[in-house]
Order: C-alpha cells, then structure tokens, then sequence
C-alpha cells in the first residue's frame, strides 16, 4: 500500500529511483526495513543537528558500519550508466580477430583485488569468448597471486582451455619500470621462460610475439607504481603499442590525461568494472546469471558515500547555526 502510494501519479517524480534500484538479497521486505532505518538515521542526525547538539563519533562510525551491512545484506544494485572510455576497451576486444593476442599485466596487491579482480576476470571473459589468447603479466611481486586467482575463476566456463594454446602465464620478473623498457623491443630478453619455466619459445601461442607492439593489444590494470603511467611512458609512447587500462579509483583522474591519444580506453575503480560487467552480460547472454563482483559492490558503495554526503552537508549547518546562536547571544 506504502508502495503505491509513493508511485502515485503525485510522488512518483520524486520516488520512482528508489524503486529501480533492484534488490535481491535478503528480499524485499528487508530492503523496505532498511530503507526506512536508514532514513531514520539520517533524520535523527539531522535533528540533533539542527538543535546543535552533538553527534558522538562513536555513533557515526557505529551507523556507517550499519549502513554499509545493510545494504550489502539486501543486495542493492544501482543502475550502471556507460561510458566512451570504457565501451572503446570493450569494443576493441570485440573487433580483434580469432587467434589474436592480448597481454593482460595485473599490477596490484590483495588490497587492490577488490575494485581491480573483477576488471581482470570480465576482460579474460571476453577475450576467451572471442577466443583471442591472453598472456598474463605481472609487475608486483604480489601479482603473481592475483593471476592465479583470475585464472581460477575463469576456467569451469572454459574448460577446454590448453595452457600454451590459449593462454600462458609468464609471471613476475623484478625490475619495475627497467622490465618494461625491454619488453617493449625484445620480450624474450625479460621472458625466456613461462612462471613455471617452460621456454616461451615452445609455447604455440607465443609464436611471432618477439615485442609488445606484436600483440594485438594491451591491458593494463594497477593500483600504483609501476603501473599505468609506466606502461605508457615506457611501453606505449616508444613503440606504439595499443593500449587500455583499467585503475583503482584513487589512481584513475591522474590517468584519464592519456586518454585518448596513449590509451584508447580505461576503467577506473569498481564503477569502470561495472560498465564492463554490464556489457558484458549484454553482449554474451551467457553471463546474464554470472555474480557480477563490481556491480554488486557499487550498491553499498554508492549508499555510503550519500551517507557521508549529508553528514558532511549536515555538519555544514550545525557550524552556520552555532555562530549565529553564538551572534545572537553576544
């Protein structure tokens, strides 16, 4: 009854996106709870606010805990508008020809994977789909753990996959940015052998890859240094590979300056992820059942960050209400 009161003729203008947010956590009925305890919230600070009385830290920390749980318990899942930058990434995949080759260098840590995991496996997805081969990179010590894990998650929908076919792993190799000035010419001189130290040279899919400008294109994705920026000054800019990227939101507005002309595209944070997510599920129907990490993240994310929004708005108006009591008291 509630709900068709708000999506009236009258309140539907104001209400109607509360409603396409799609939850399907813990169902509906907890959405609604928690909707209306988060609302709740926010007025009973907004309350003490405007009565200038002081909100403890304690209780802040304590409803922002509760605000992010509930929205994860209740699944929430915002809209994802696209993006050209990240589309022209998805759509240079999808151009490449069967057989082509595509190096994918994942150069971040643990703390990274959350926002950056999901980015590698979509973009594996699709380039497996395609049934391009991918040669996977790292250049972090701590790297070496994510491929495995991407390749982990990827193979019960691909399992027929041949390692030296389809794709390999050539691992980690400690130099930083000095790795990338000689891949750029000679990939062997950096890479003789696989991770597992088989020779490249025997691996079929690498046949014809002497330099990074052989592969059809380049993915990087990291959250620091060496990463993006170092694979355009010392990879792209010299040899011209093509090249997209996919970075940690922290990370991603130094990075957008490269783009176009360095990079043709790049995802930045779990909101790149999730556009690519999207197109994803949108292009291969497959995938419409698949758990899409980034897009169920941006839900709990997008409510913190309102959250933090009208505390920030509502501190804002208790700091202008207390001078002027202060004003009118003088």
């Amino acid at each position: 009854m509630i709900q068709a009161l708000f999506l009236s003729p009258v309140f539907s203008p104001l209400f109607s996106p509360l409603f396409s947010v799609v939850s399907h956590g813990l169902g509906p009925v907890f959405s609604w709870i928690f909707w209306i305890l988060f609302v709740a919230g926010v007025g009973w600070v907004f309350w003490r606010t405007i009565k200038g009385r002081e909100v403890e830290r304690r209780v802040i920390f304590l409803m922002m805990g509760l605000t992010v749980a509930g929205a994860v318990l209740t699944g929430i899942v915002l809209p994802v508008q696209e993006t050209v930058v990240v589309r022209n990434i998805f759509d240079t995949i999808e151009n490449l020809e069967e057989g082509d080759k595509v190096l994918l260098s994942l150069d971040y840590d643990p703390s990274g994977a959350p926002e950056l995991q999901p980015m590698a496996i979509a973009v594996s997805q699709h380039c497996l789909e395609k049934k391009l081969k991918i040669c996977y990179m790292t250049l972090w010590g701590t790297g070496g753990a994510m491929i495995a894990d991407v390749i982990t998650a990827i193979r019960p929908d691909f399992p027929e996959l041949v390692y030296g076919e389809d794709y390999c792993n050539v691992g980690y190799r400690a130099g930083n940015e000095a790795v990338l000035k000689v891949i750029a010419t000679d990939f062997r001189k950096t890479f003789p052998t696989d991770v597992s130290g088989i020779v490249l040279d025997s691996l079929p899919m690498m046949t014809g890859v002497t330099a990074c400008p052989d592969f059809s294109y380049i993915v990087a994705i990291g959250s620091g240094r060496p990463g993006i920026k170092e694979w355009v000054e010392y990879v792209v800019e010299p040899s011209g590979a093509l090249m997209g990227s996919g970075a940690a939101a922290v990370s991603a507005p130094q990075l957008y300056p490269y783009y176009p002309q360095q990079m043709n595209g790049m995802m930045g944070g779990s909101k790149g992820a999730s556009e690519y997510e999207k197109m994803l599920r949108r292009g291969y129907p497959k995938y419409g059942e698949f758990r899409a990490q980034a897009t169920e993240i941006m839900g709990p994310q997008t409510v913190a960050h309102v959250f933090l929004m009208l505390l920030i708005i509502f501190a804002n108006i208790s700091f202008f209400l207390a001078k002027k009591r202060k004003g009118a008291s003088a």
